[in-house]
């Protein structure tokens, strides 16, 4: 190839270029986008009760008992509840399973939504087993 050609060659490869850039550009902000759409959106996946959610739950829930109430006002779960009960006080699980052949409904959720006595300081996830439609087990894993 001679200095001419190669010279041609290299106008051609930046004005290529050029043109893609934009492309590019435009296809790294659309994937940063959705992206952070898509990660905002894990957000609210398990949001945790909040104390005027709590205090709704009560009012329209009269029958609870005087400990049952206590215990939701805190924000606390408490073997016994039952699971709208315990849903009042912490929030909503990130897994559920529920076991057939047990009758056993199994909630996984962050120990950060905890602030009671009983779970771990170290623990990073907290079981809720419901046997019969009453909390049975809670177990910082």
């Amino acid at each position: 190839m001679d200095s001419k050609s190669r010279q041609s060659r290299r106008e051609h490869d930046s004005r290529s270029y050029r043109r893609r850039q934009p492309l590019a550009r435009f296809r790294l902000l659309t994937t940063l986008v959705v992206t952070v759409v898509l990660l905002s959106g894990c957000s609210s996946v398990e949001p945790q009760a909040t104390q005027a959610s709590r205090e709704a739950f009560i009012r329209s829930h009269p029958a609870l008992t005087v400990d049952i109430a206590q215990a939701i006002r805190q924000g606390i779960v408490v073997r016994g509840m039952a699971p709208d009960e315990a849903l009042a006080a912490v929030g909503r699980p990130f897994a559920r399973t529920l076991h057939s052949d047990t009758n056993v409904e199994t909630w996984l959720m962050k120990a950060s939504a905890f602030n009671q006595a009983g779970i771990p300081h170290n623990a990073t996830v907290v079981r809720l087993a419901f046997m019969k439609g009453r909390l049975v087990e809670i177990t910082g894993l």
